[in-house]
């Protein structure tokens, strides 16, 4: 009965090993990896247009972007996704939208704290309010 009890356990605990490793090896939920939105952010980077077919963090992704901004831009545009459609056509062409899925008090504060310690602050800022 002892036997089996530790064959029972030793099997447990390689199946759990085996679990953990083949998710942390192919990461598919990208917890542990921001390589898609450094990419991204690159080519955005570029001037170039990006779809995407696949779920990202969206908040990671406008931190790599800001990182890659060479200019600080006049005008940044911060909300959630209602706000995304804003952009040069309203407030020149030194504008920049960062505004992100959801986006709740946080994430507005937090983005713009990321260009503040990058040291691109805008002149003007732009606030999509919504009623959350």
């Amino acid at each position: 009965m002892k036997l089996f009890l530790k064959k029972i356990i030793v099997y447990a605990v390689l199946t759990i090993l085996l679990i953990v490793l083949i998710n942390l090896i192919s990461d598919p939920a990208k917890v542990f990896s921001d390589k898609i939105e450094i990419e991204i952010a690159n080519y955005i980077s570029e001037g170039l247009n990006v779809s995407i077919s696949s779920n990202l963090n969206e908040r990671v992704l406008q931190e790599k972007i800001i990182q890659g901004i060479k200019n600080r831009p006049d005008v940044v545009i911060l909300g959630s996704s209602r706000i995304m459609q804003i952009g040069t056509m309203y407030y020149g062409s030194n504008t920049f939208n960062s505004g992100v899925s959801g986006a709740s008090l946080e994430d507005i504060i937090s983005i713009f704290k990321i260009y503040d310690l990058n040291g691109k602050t805008p002149s003007k800022i732009v606030l999509g309010i919504d009623p959350w």
